[in-house]
């Protein structure tokens, strides 16, 4: 969740990943090579670059990149599809670095809920819906904000990866599909973009296609 990485950064800059015909759809994390898919709103295969917005930060062990619409902005971004990683003095089961990075939302939101779609050792898939943020002040959350996300969750060697796509918009009734900031089909789109990820590793290679 990016709000979870703006209560942790204190350093932001703007860094162009991608020329005009493409954009990278690979990254060195800490040594460990992380290949991703395509944020789901993306129509023009041809020149990709012109519907994202990029956003990248480093700063020690913390790494973070972000993609928005490119007419959205990013303190009132509507969806966003983002790469984070921590490099940890240790590897950690994927279950233990997946609630160390949700718990800052279920904190942050009335009435929490998630649904576990998979979850092993060292790989986790999970769905999560935020029907509305409370006592969070800090620009894009101001009213009643709801946000629904979906989260991979990769640990190679003692890299941390944190893969999730998340759709932002008024407070919903979580019972109620039409109240939601994205479809249901939306959502499913984004799996399916999600379960395109891969780290790599002279360890081997992690990804859902290989469970």
């Amino acid at each position: 969740m990016r709000l979870f990485f703006v209560l942790l950064l204190v350093i932001i800059s703007n860094h162009v990943l991608a020329d005009e015909k493409k954009i990278s759809s690979v990254i060195n994390l800490y040594g460990v090579t992380f290949q991703h898919g395509t944020p789901p709103w993306i129509t023009d295969v041809e020149n990709p670059f012109l519907e994202v917005r990029p956003f990248r930060n480093q700063k020690g062990r913390n790494f973070v990149f972000e993609l928005i619409p490119r007419d959205e902005s990013f303190k009132n971004w509507k969806s966003i599809f983002a790469v984070s990683a921590l490099k940890n003095n240790r590897p950690i089961a994927a279950k233990i670095w997946s609630d160390y990075s949700l718990q800052a939302l279920r904190d942050a939101c009335q009435s929490y809920s998630e649904e576990v779609l998979l979850m092993e050792k060292n790989i986790a898939l999970i769905k999560v819906y935020c029907p509305k943020v409370v006592g969070v002040p800090m620009p894009g959350y101001e009213g009643d904000v709801g946000e629904i996300g979906v989260f991979a969750f990769l640990v190679m060697d003692n890299v941390l990866i944190n893969h999730h796509i998340e759709w932002r918009g008024s407070a919903f009734d979580t019972s109620n599909p039409e109240t939601w900031p994205i479809s249901v089909e939306g959502i499913e789109k984004g799996l399916t973009e999600l379960k395109k990820a891969k780290a790599i590793s002279s360890a081997g290679m992690l990804g859902f296609d290989s469970e």
